[in-house]
């Protein structure tokens, strides 16, 4: 009866060279450009029934619009705006 060694199934390692699953780890810096809206609390928009209202203001990280306001979206910001008067109560940008 012969008897075998056990073999070894690891290959030589060349420890200078990184392994191809090691992931390197990139930093990628983003510019933000953060642009004013020319939107005031207080100011009428006469327009803001042409807008549809965002029914769904939490999945845009908005408040809870009060009792006669509703939140529409004017290009890239959001509008609280009074439904009797069109008084904007508070805008926001977009992201």
């Amino acid at each position: 009866m012969k008897s075998y060694a056990p073999q070894s199934t690891y290959s030589q390692v060349d420890w200078k060279k990184p392994d191809k699953h090691v992931k390197k780890r990139v930093v990628v810096k983003k510019k933000v450009v953060v642009k004013r809206n020319h939107w005031r609390n207080g100011q009428k928009y006469s327009s803001w029934k042409r807008h549809q209202p965002i029914r769904d203001y939490r999945h845009y990280g908005l408040r809870r619009p009060g009792r006669g306001q509703e939140w529409i979206r004017v290009g890239n910001d959001y509008l609280l705006v009074s439904v009797v008067s069109g008084i904007i109560l508070g805008a926001i940008a977009a992201h």
